[in-house]
């Protein structure tokens, strides 16, 4: 999921306040990524089937977004 949160890094509390999941439903290993210092825009990692079904009417909140596997390539 993405956050957009002007005035800094949000805490995990803070995400899964505006995400309306259980804070232990955050991945505290990923934690709070910055991916856009201009727009102020972060990503989190959250248990999916905590999520609403219903998008969230939050316009700072994106997502869900695929989590899948990275692995190096072969030869």
């Amino acid at each position: 999921m993405t956050i957009k949160n002007p005035g800094g890094c949000p805490t995990l509390e803070d995400a899964a306040h505006l995400l309306r999941v259980p804070a232990s439903a955050m991945d505290e290993m990923f934690g709070v990524v910055l991916i856009d210092p201009e727009g102020e825009l972060y990503a989190v990692s959250v248990d999916a089937d905590a999520l609403s079904s219903a998008d969230s009417a939050d316009p700072r909140v994106r997502g869900p977004f695929a989590d899948v596997p990275i692995e190096p390539l072969r030869d």
